[in-house]
């Protein structure tokens, strides 16, 4: 039935009678007289509908300011002016019907505290407010008590009451967690469990004391006459303490939820659709057994070989190409074509990209852990091969996707581990590359051969975006332009999967080298920046601070940047750590790097490829 509030007696659809009524209804976009006429209309049509029993949705906020202890026998305040908006709104319905309730009606006036339930629009409205540095102020005292309830427990406490009427009447019940947290680890709950921020920031009372007052004179020179700020801050700077046992033995039953699982349920979207990969910590001890590596050109001598003197690993080193010669450190390198490969602890595929397939042949029925550099074949049946290679091993045949072990990805990882993001909704990547013609290497310049843009400048910035979740990607729409070389110059298309969608825009030409990627998750979004690297969280809404947060992760990245070339130093350890994990726990690897946990990606990276490459082969 629908109606006007105030006609509820006029309603020819509620002309009863009612054994009884329950009332949810507040105004709260009225005032205290409108309350106040209400809840008169309400006692009027209960009466005329000779209803026997009124239970009254109620609220703590009706009891006087004055009790610290909040209890069934509270009193109520009397004098609704001295409250804060929703108190006194609250308090003035609540009297108006405890001061004219006729003896035949049994009232039920049911206390609960703060509810939690779907449909929850902010969890954090009247209690914190948002600040540019993506933290949470807490309004008032951080460590007075937020007494919770669910819907469904009020729900549950509503039924036994009207299956058992009081015996005495009025009766208040205290639907209230005796349990319930702080304001302050409310507001934490509310950072890692929903994402509103990075953490809680407290003031002193005599902060908030000092606010409200300096409020009462600004306000009316403003022309705010009705804001009243230090009635609104007073309550919030109380702390109460709540005991609702007499209404647990009145109801049969417990009073206590587990408000964190309720809190996450309260919102849309918290339900995970990422997987986080399990990076964990880099292993104290790499063994040293031996390493095998094969193709030894400049990602080797870069890369690989000075990672392995920074784990410290001592064991043997033996390399392989088509032309002999000899590394850093003393390596000897020997013929691929002639030379027969012992068993060893790791084997690094690092041949240039079209040729990694041929390593199979040569690896097949040997022990050990197989790393490919990336990447792992550039199509279909490549792949197929290098899956079909780690199906009938025992040990992981890992793809050295490094840049997920960058130390800017590793800490966004870490921060959404920590502070929920939600669904994620949108992907967006834009990186940028100086021309391939610059390349050393002959076979990358030939881009449309040997796919430069698409499998390698771009492939380690395509799979972060695309690394959250499983199964197979539905390639929506996919560009491609040339340039007068008969390079490909822009790779622009957008993908989808599940609830996930990912633009992405892949060139290369003139413009110096620059990646960003934007995760937008149902919580909050990041930024992961690479040349230089950069991670940024956006909590805000403010519109120029994404843009600051962004900056000063940039210039920290600059830093280190510089502070590589003074002092020689190497910040990007993303090498380490693959070859560490690959070393002492590649089990641990499998579930993010390995070729099987690539498939998907891969798929998506070959139908790109097959859309704007065609009939082009590595």
């Amino acid at each position: 039935m629908t109606g006007p509030v105030h006609g509820l007696r006029d309603n020819r659809y509620l002309a009863g009678p009612f054994d009884a009524v329950v009332n949810f209804i507040l105004l709260k976009d009225g005032d205290i007289a409108a309350n106040r006429k209400y809840a008169d209309g309400l006692i009027q049509f209960c009466k005329k509908t000779r209803v026997r029993h009124l239970i009254h949705i109620s609220s703590p906020s009706s009891i006087k300011s004055s009790e610290s202890l909040i209890t069934e026998t509270s009193p109520f305040e009397a004098n609704p002016e001295t409250k804060g908006s929703y108190g006194s709104i609250k308090a003035a319905a609540d009297v108006q019907i405890l001061s004219s309730v006729p003896p035949a009606l049994k009232l039920s006036m049911l206390m609960p505290g703060f509810i939690l339930g779907s449909g929850v629009v902010n969890p954090i409205v009247g209690s914190a407010v948002r600040l540019p540095s993506n933290h949470l102020l807490c309004i008032g005292d951080g460590y007075a008590v937020m007494p919770m309830t669910t819907r469904a427990l009020l729900h549950q406490a509503v039924l036994r009451v009207l299956v058992a009427p009081p015996s005495h009447s009025p009766e208040v019940l205290l639907i209230v967690d005796p349990h319930s947290p702080t304001r302050r680890a409310y507001l934490d709950a509310c950072c890692t469990v929903l994402g509103c921020g990075r953490s809680v920031v407290t003031m002193p009372s005599l902060v908030w004391w000092a606010a409200g007052v300096l409020g009462e004179v600004v306000a009316p020179l403003v022309g705010m006459w009705k804001l009243r700020p230090l009635k609104k801050i007073s309550g919030k700077l109380l702390r109460l303490h709540y005991e609702p046992r007499t209404t647990a033995r009145r109801l049969g039953m417990s009073l206590a939820v587990d408000w964190r699982a309720e809190l996450r349920r309260s919102l849309d979207g918290q339900q995970a659709d990422i997987e986080l990969p399990p990076v964990g910590e880099r292993p104290g001890h790499v063994p040293s057994g031996p390493v095998t590596i094969i193709g030894a050109g400049g990602i080797v001598q870069k890369r690989y070989l000075p990672a392995l003197s920074r784990l410290g690993h001592r064991g043997r080193v033996e390399a392989f190409d088509v032309f002999r010669g000899r590394l850093s450190g003393g390596v000897e390198v020997s013929d691929f074509r002639s030379r027969r490969i012992r068993k060893s602890r790791l084997y690094v595929v690092a041949s240039p990209g079209p040729v990694h397939v041929q390593a199979i042949n040569r690896l097949r029925g040997l022990p050990g852990v197989v790393l490919i550099e990336k990447p792992a074949a550039q199509n279909p049946r490549e792949f197929a091969a290098w899956l079909a290679f780690a199906k009938a091993r025992r040990d992981p045949v890992l793809v050295c996707h490094n840049y997920r072990f960058k130390r800017n990805v590793l800490r966004m990882c870490e921060f959404l581990a920590i502070h929920s993001p939600g669904l994620l909704h949108h992907v967006s990547l834009q990186f940028q590359s100086p021309s391939v013609a610059t390349d050393s290497a002959e076979w990358r310049r030939d881009e449309r051969r040997a796919r430069t843009l698409l499998m390698d400048y771009g492939l380690h910035f395509l799979d972060l975006a695309c690394m959250f979740g499983r199964g197979d990607w539905d390639l929506k729409t996919v560009r491609h332009e040339v340039d007068a070389w008969n390079r490909t110059s822009v790779i622009q298309g957008g993908a989808k999967r599940g609830s996930t969608t990912v633009d992405f825009l892949l060139r290369q030409g003139f413009a110096p080298r620059s990646t960003r990627i934007r995760f937008n998750f149902q919580n909050y979004s990041v930024t992961l920046g690479f040349f230089p690297d950069l991670f940024a969280v956006h909590m805000n809404d403010l519109a120029i601070w994404p843009a600051g947060a962004e900056i000063a992760a940039a210039l920290r990245g600059l830093a280190d940047k510089v502070a590589e070339r003074v002092f020689h130093s190497e910040p990007d350890r993303s090498h380490d750590e693959v070859i560490s994990r690959a070393l002492a726990a590649p089990e641990h690897l499998e579930t993010t790097l390995g070729v099987k946990a690539l498939k998907d990606f891969y798929g998506l990276a070959f139908q790109i490829g097959e859309r704007v490459y065609g009939g082009s082969r590595g």
